[in-house]
């Protein structure tokens, strides 16, 4: 049996290729000729998210960046350098006829007294209550992170915080003013006498004036504490903390401020010498106030009649003071006559001085107005002497 010619796959698969014919199931023969394709099957738009059986996207994940070059300098810092440089002032405070260009926020953040002016561009302080280094040292208090301020002009800062109603640098700045290591002696009539120049400040004058110890009778050396006001001298003179070798230096020191502008001081014997402690001087010395010690400058301040009233009173507690055993009947005296034992005042000796006495137990031996002066002479010569001088606390002590 021969073999059929075998047929290639093209001629096996001719005419499956070509389109089918769509049966007829009635009707008339359509009119054209060409075949018709069948239509694609409708597919819904869906989201991923939307596939049935849960979204096919993968679960957020975290994705961990590159280290940060900066990343030590916070936004805080970055911020902090920004206002140091204070490159974009928008407010101009004006103190007295300087001129400073500011941030109003820093100001709005730091002070309530700037609150009242969030839209002004410029704002005049009164220069009477703030000077302008006080208020360029509190805005510098603002803006920097390591401020400081120097000694002689703490009290200015004080002032321009308090008028700002700085809290937070008030508190700050009575912080170190507390710190009696840091002022006392002579930084302490700094203090006072810058205190004394802002009206509103006497309470801070008068504290300071209750730091001055041994640095007493250098001050009384000075020209500064002939020119002291009233007031503030009887603050001075009022201290328990003076440091001397006799009541009697007080009592010339209050002679020299009187008798610098005199007759104009004649009104103020009476407050100042209340100030001495007059039942604290010698026994001897005080006989002789009565009369006339035939010095000028001593003399006219002891024949007034307020300095004899003070003399008999200081008398009177004096001869109380010899008598008193300290028991309670004489503790009556002194309530029944609206008096306190005067308290004495801390004892120093200065071997450069002629009259002072090394044993404050010891008769005092007599100096005179003029002797006082010279001993302020040597000590005008004496740069930083007080240093030197060891105070020491007197108990049950009584004048001889």
């Amino acid at each position: 049996m021969a073999d059929k010619p075998i047929k290639n796959e093209k001629e096996n698969n001719r005419g499956q290729d070509r389109p089918r014919e769509v049966p007829q199931t009635g009707g008339s023969v359509p009119a054209t000729t060409d075949l018709e394709l069948l239509p694609e099957p409708d597919l819904q738009l869906l989201s991923l998210a939307d596939f049935y059986g849960g979204s096919q996207l993968s679960e957020p994940e975290q994705q961990q960046l590159p280290p940060n070059k900066d990343a030590k300098q916070t936004v805080v810092e970055k911020l902090l350098q920004f206002l140091e440089q204070n490159d974009c002032p928008d407010l101009l405070v004006r103190v007295g006829k300087r001129e400073f260009n500011c941030q109003r926020t820093i100001l709005i953040c730091y002070t309530d007294y700037m609150s009242q002016f969030p839209d002004q561009h410029e704002v005049q302080l009164p220069v009477e209550k703030v000077t302008p280094v006080g208020f360029e040292i509190a805005y510098r208090w603002m803006v920097e992170r390591e401020p400081v301020v120097e000694k002689e002009h703490i009290v200015e800062l004080l002032a321009a915080s308090t008028f700002l109603e700085v809290t937070d640098l008030v508190q700050q700045v009575w912080y170190c003013l507390d710190q009696m290591e840091e002022f006392y002696e002579a930084d302490a009539f700094m203090v006072a006498t810058a205190a004394e120049r802002i009206p509103g400040f006497q309470h801070l004058e008068a504290l300071m004036m209750q730091r001055i110890s041994r640095f007493f009778l250098t001050l009384v050396a000075t020209a500064e504490f002939v020119r002291l006001p009233a007031s503030s001298v009887c603050a001075l003179l009022d201290s328990d903390e003076l440091a001397v070798n006799s009541e009697k230096e007080v009592f010339y020191a209050a002679v020299r401020w009187l008798d610098h502008d005199w007759p104009n001081r004649l009104q103020h014997v009476g407050a100042v010498m209340s100030a001495v402690r007059l039942a604290m001087l010698p026994g001897t010395f005080m006989s002789q106030l009565r009369q006339p010690l035939g010095d000028e400058e001593v003399d006219r301040v002891t024949e007034t009649a307020e300095f004899k009233q003070a003399l008999s009173e200081a008398c009177f507690a004096q001869t109380l003071m010899y008598y008193s055993d300290e028991s309670i009947p004489f503790s009556q005296v002194y309530r029944t006559f609206d008096m306190e034992p005067p308290v004495p005042r801390k004892f120093i000796y200065h071997d450069l001085c002629s009259y002072h006495k090394q044993d404050p137990n010891s008769p005092q031996d007599s100096f005179n107005y003029k002797q006082f002066l010279a001993y302020l002479r040597v000590l005008q010569t004496c740069h930083g002497a007080w240093n030197a001088l060891v105070p020491r606390v007197l108990k049950h002590y009584k004048p001889c």
